[in-house]
């Protein structure tokens, strides 16, 4: 049996493509900005599944195949939120390498075509935190808090 090939980056998705990930409302993920008052994502609340990437959703997809808005990705507003960001976020880190490639949940008959990971180029290191670490920092840092 032959593996499925790697593909880590689809450069058809632009830079300014949004993107959303799913995030529980605990206190280890999101923090207070003291400067801003505003609820910021924290790194820990990004992890990378070694053998997939980070899940997201693509505004784009949400839109095309199921008119759809952002409200779509989160069920249960009481109990996640979600983090919007842009491809450009994950690709322009200085110190790592990251990109976004569509993948579809089967499993996700809601809104499962509109699924996507962010990805390293190895599937082997991606996980490793010398390679995602800087990668799940810089969306952290550029993310915006969603709360339904």
């Amino acid at each position: 049996m032959t593996q499925p090939v790697w593909v880590w980056d689809d450069p058809h998705i632009a830079d300014g493509a949004i993107l959303y990930r799913r995030v529980p409302k605990q206190p280890s993920f999101t923090v207070l900005d003291i400067l801003t008052g505003e609820q910021v994502i924290n790194p820990a609340a990004l992890s990378y599944d070694r053998g997939d990437g980070l899940s997201i959703y693509r505004e784009e997809l949400l839109r095309s195949e199921y008119v759809a808005d952002v409200s779509a990705v989160c069920e249960n507003w009481a109990t996640h939120g979600v983090a919007a960001f842009r491809a450009g976020d994950v690709r322009h880190v200085p110190s790592a390498r990251a990109g976004i490639n569509d993948y579809e949940d089967t499993d996700d008959a809601r809104i499962g075509r509109a699924h996507a990971v962010v990805r390293c180029p190895d599937p082997e290191t991606g996980h490793q935190k010398v390679n995602w670490n800087p990668i799940r920092a810089a969306i952290a840092d550029k993310a915006r808090w969603i709360e339904g």
